[in-house]
């Protein structure tokens, strides 16, 4: 009965797993026949050494793309196989000798086997067109950094040929009396578009108009009314508000302006064939300028909440806005320049000298910018790192400053441009990253900080490295691609590392890592927030103690870290329980070497909750005596009375015995010893001392002070006061107060206080006396 119900199962079972490897097969077939295609292509175009750059860009882009592709394949086909193998294997060596296999068993082998061999097909394909199409990238990549190499070492002809300079001239009268025909066509009665033109008239005017008021009169008029109100802000987060509202009034406004002028040039059809070169080139002309006047005035530092953020010296602010502006500008002519050229079809020759004037004006006023940069910084001997960069870009723009400029004389330049232009841009990017940095630091440092400095040490010990580290991280890809890097290196360079390195079940990647640091920085804020409620609206309406608070705000730290971990590693999807045997055999180790730290960790825990001592209290420990400054988790700070700070081990004060002068209340008991001489009036000693200790302003009158004989000593008769004071911390300045009055007192009654007296006999005097005088006169010798 089983045999006849598993037999048509089994067929049915085979036929559609065969159905569908057939399907998988057709469409793998025809990928791979693209695939080879696109390789043989590839091959005869790499063979010719013919085809530009960006054409060789597009094909490798295709070739990536399809290597991706057979990667994917491969790993599908690698894991249909595994199945397969795995399937085979589990019914077992095939019978040996004589011993029958069951039919069903044999034709499944058999149909499981012929299934594995063609799906070895496909992958062995996959894994043939993936190693073909990387060898074509790498010959690709290799042919484009060869003739980039070749560019810019190759020497051309001089810019400074007086040959050229007549050529240079020609050329430029043709392109300015083309652009002069085509503006003057445009308003040719006979034109159609001279109609349009005067047609559209009126509402380009007003645009035009609209644009200049915008950049001359409404800019200037809002940034001295912004300025006014940061200046009459009282608060930190109002200014903080309206400044960075002035930042970005600084973008908007200008960005404005531009769009209206970009669009009156557009919407006229003025431009024709030759001046288009230039119009077209209008929205980045108008990035430039607008970046350039919003990083100078930001690096030359706006009006800012709480610091100034710029990094220029008062005295040099407007040189340094000046040389910004003319980096841009030369950006901008170089801009310029490069679309009159294409549009002219130049030869290199004259192009090198149609563009040298620039080169020499860039190197200029970088050689002006490293000046600058060596004697106008506000940074001081404390920001070590911040100078130590500083100094190093400052030497490599100078270096650059000088060598473009040389270059381009020579011949050699490509590689001036090459050297130049670059460095101009990698100064605005890190000019705009160090902006960028500063303001989102001032963010965080009015949300987070309360005004204090404990506040601001306990919001910001971490959230500005990451936030320095983020903009770092994100600030490498531009300048890669600014120095000649391609996206399509960059591309294949973000899939390498995407795919990241194995951790368990699990593979730690880019994405992960953000994904841990976002949601770890939100957790951390939040608590931050947290902790800033509980400290200015909550804490301050109970009666709790400072030590109280302290221990209740450290609470929700440790606890909110916590959380804030757990939750980010939970997003990230990490599994950790292959770690789990590692992690518990490391942990023995880790235990004995730790295990004094653990210690710590958990009697500041025992501290926080159990406050047998807190923050303000006096204490002694051991041979330290002083107040309690600060309890964290490892250790507990003490000030003693000499202003020295003693740190103790959290151990220390939980399994050794502490003397706390202030637990539960202020009062305390002091004591005042004194002797007097022998045959005073006892009683009236008593009634003296009790009556200096009732007019002490410190001194409780309930318990009443008291007076105590101790006893006779051995030159005076010892009495002591003891008396409880209402604040424990005047003990010294109370017992110094009532030995002065003692001290009076006793003179004014005539009570002696003695002092240790004590009688030295000497043996043999009389032979001391003789040595002593032979010693002050020695006899006189005969002559």
């Amino acid at each position: 009965m089983l045999k006849n119900v598993a037999r048509p199962v089994l067929f049915l079972l085979l036929c559609i797993f065969a159905g569908i490897s057939s399907a998988q097969t057709e469409e793998q077939l025809d990928n791979l026949s693209v695939w080879s295609a696109t390789a043989a292509r590839a091959t005869t175009v790499l063979e010719q050494k013919q085809a530009a750059n960006p054409a060789l860009e597009i094909l490798r882009t295709e070739l990536a793309s399809q290597r991706s592709a057979a990667q994917a394949m491969y790993q599908e086909g690698l894991s249909a196989v595994t199945t397969l193998a795995t399937q085979l294997a589990a019914l077992g060596p095939e019978p040996e000798g004589d011993l029958p296999e069951s039919p069903e068993i044999a034709v499944f082998r058999a149909q499981i086997a012929q299934e594995l061999a063609q799906a070895n097909v496909p992958v062995l394909e996959a894994d043939i067109a993936f190693r073909r199409a990387n060898d074509l990238i790498g010959q690709i990549d290799t042919l484009i950094r060869a003739r980039i190499n070749e560019q810019l070492t190759t020497l051309g002809p001089s810019p400074l040929n007086p040959a050229l300079f007549g050529m240079v001239l020609t050329e430029m009268g043709r392109y300015v009396a083309r652009v002069q025909n085509e503006i003057t066509d445009a308003f040719d009665p006979q034109k159609i578009s001279r109609s349009k033109l005067l047609h559209r008239l009126p509402f380009l005017v007003l645009v035009f108009m609209a644009s200049i008021g915008l950049l001359f009169g409404i800019l200037p008029i809002l940034l001295r009314r912004l300025g006014a109100l940061i200046e009459q802000s009282q608060t930190s987060g109002r200014r903080l508000g309206w400044a960075l509202l002035l930042n970005v009034t600084r973008i908007v406004v200008p960005g404005l302006a531009a769009v209206g002028f970009i669009w009156t040039v557009e919407f006229s059809e003025i431009a024709g064939f030759w001046s288009e070169a230039i119009t077209s080139e209008l929205p980045i002309i108008a990035l430039i300028a607008v970046g350039s006047y919003w990083l100078g005035n930001s690096l030359t530092g706006g009006r800012w909440a709480t610091r100034n953020i710029g990094i220029i010296s008062p005295a040099y602010k407007k040189p340094a806005r000046r040389i910004i502006g003319m980096l841009g500008l030369i950006l901008i002519l170089k801009t310029m320049a490069d679309a009159v050229v294409a549009r002219m079809v130049l030869t290199p020759d004259i192009t090198a000298a149609i563009e040298f004037p620039i080169v020499v004006l860039g190197g200029f006023y970088l050689y002006r910018t490293a000046r600058l940069m060596k004697i106008s910084t506000n940074l001081t001997k404390d920001d070590g790192f911040n100078i130590t960069f500083l100094r190093i870009i400052r030497r490599v723009v100078f270096v650059l400053s000088i060598a473009a400029p040389i270059l381009a004389a020579i011949g050699y330049f490509a590689a001036a441009q090459f050297l130049l232009y670059p460095t101009i841009l990698s100064l605005a990017l890190l000019g705009t990253a160090y902006v960028v940095f500063a303001i989102n630091v001032e963010v965080l440092e009015s949300w987070l900080g309360d005004g204090t400095q404990e506040a601001g040490k306990n919001g910001l010990q971490l959230l500005p490295v990451l936030l320095g580290f983020m903009i770092v991280l994100g600030t490498m890809p531009f300048l890669a691609l600014i120095w000649g890097a391609r996206v399509s290196e960059l591309t294949e360079m973000w899939v390498l590392i995407n795919e990241g390195l194995p951790l368990g079940e699990s593979r730690i990647s880019p994405s992960v890592v953000f994904i841990f640091g976002v949601v770890f920085t939100i957790g951390y804020m939040l608590t931050q927030v947290l902790q800033k409620v509980f400290r200015l609206s909550v804490l301050p309406r109970t009666r709790m103690d400072t030590g109280g608070k302290n221990a209740i705000l450290s609470g929700i730290s440790y606890v909110g870290f916590t959380l804030a971990a757990l939750a980010a590693i939970s997003a990230t999807g990490i599994d950790l329980s292959s770690l789990a045997i590692v992690a518990g055999a490391l942990s023995v180790g880790i235990g004995f070497g730790l295990q004094n730290i653990v210690s710590n960790f958990v009697s500041g825990i025992i501290l926080l909750v159990e406050r047998p001592i807190k923050e303000g209290d006096w204490i002694e420990a051991g041979p330290y005596s002083g107040y309690v400054r600060k309890i964290a988790v490892r250790s507990t700070t003490i000030e003693t009375f000499e202003r020295a700070m003693v740190i103790v081990p959290n151990s220390d004060l939980v399994a050794g015995p502490v003397l706390n002068w202030t637990h539960s209340t202020l009062m305390g008991r002091t004591k005042v010893p004194v002797g007097v001489a022998y045959g005073t009036d006892a009683r009236l000693v008593e009634k003296i001392l009790l009556d200096i200790a009732d007019k002490h302003p410190m001194v409780l009158r309930d318990p009443a002070p008291s007076v105590v004989f101790h006893g006779f000593g051995a030159d005076s008769m010892d009495f002591e006061i003891r008396a409880f004071l209402r604040d424990v911390n005047w003990m010294l300045s109370a017992k110094s107060d009532m030995n002065f009055e003692i001290l009076r007192q006793f003179a004014e009654h005539n009570i002696e206080i003695p002092f240790a007296q004590r009688d030295i006999n000497f043996k043999n005097i009389d032979e001391l006396g003789t040595a002593l005088g032979k010693a002050l006169h020695p006899p006189k010798e005969e002559s």
